[in-house]
């Protein structure tokens, strides 16, 4: 079995494999995506407190290298998403 890619959580830094990091990326409406997508994305631990600490240190846009439109409940829909099911924001 091949090794599982590795990719680091952008609110705390720690490195996982990819399956147990939630993944954003920007749609062409400028919205961001949370989910299994194409294109340049940013990862997060399914963990309030990495949300709010790539929030508050504004990881998320250097990682997209955009300004996407964050929706006020991200870390609800993050935890919702690590549940199972990809879903937009």
């Amino acid at each position: 079995m091949a090794p599982q890619p590795t990719r680091s959580c952008a609110g705390c830094g720690c490195r996982r494999a990819q399956n147990e990091l939630v993944r954003l990326s920007l749609a062409a409406t400028g919205d961001l995506l949370i989910g299994a997508t194409t294109g340049r994305g940013a990862y997060l631990c399914p963990d309030a407190a990495c949300v709010e600490r790539a929030l508050r240190t504004r990881a998320i846009s250097r990682r997209l290298k955009a300004d996407p439109r964050l929706p006020a409940d991200l870390a609800e829909r993050i935890l919702q998403t690590a549940g199972g099911g990809s879903k937009s924001a």
